[in-house]
């Protein structure tokens, strides 16, 4: 079981125990389970090698831009990390909260942002640019 197939499962449980009446106790301890879940899984997406992804305009459409992690610093401004194929220094903080909000909103997408390759966004991301991507319009 890997850390997002044990956060998945802990959300269900919780829908589960809402629905047949667990005590509530029980209820929050699950939800806390799952946020410490989520967190270690945030860190664990931080190391070199890790790949981030981006869905770039083009004349075309979009297209799916992937890079991996080659360096993450801890500084008094943050974490940033350097990656194989974009220039300067990314926020990861960013990142991350671009992949909660897509993990968390399965209908949306974030176009010209960064994200993890985590929870199959990359393969959400695939999906849209193949069956919606036309239908996109700017704010």
């Amino acid at each position: 079981m890997t850390l997002e197939d044990a956060i998945q499962h802990c959300y269900e449980s919780i829908d589960h125990m809402k629905c047949d009446g667990t005590c509530l106790e029980c209820i929050a301890e699950h939800e806390q389970l799952v946020k410490w879940l989520e967190e270690l899984n945030e860190y664990h997406m931080i190391q070199v090698g890790k790949e981030i992804c981006y869905l770039r305009k083009t004349n075309n459409g979009f297209e799916l831009v992937t890079a991996a992690i080659t360096s993450v610093r801890i500084g008094k401004n943050g974490i940033t990390a350097t990656t194989n194929k974009f220039k300067g220094t990314l926020d990861v903080n960013e990142i991350i909260s671009n992949t909660r909000i897509l993990y968390k909103t399965p209908r949306m997408i974030l176009v010209q942002e960064f994200f993890f390759d985590a929870y199959d966004l990359k393969e959400k991301a695939q999906r849209w640019i193949e069956n919606r991507g036309w239908e996109y319009q700017e704010a």
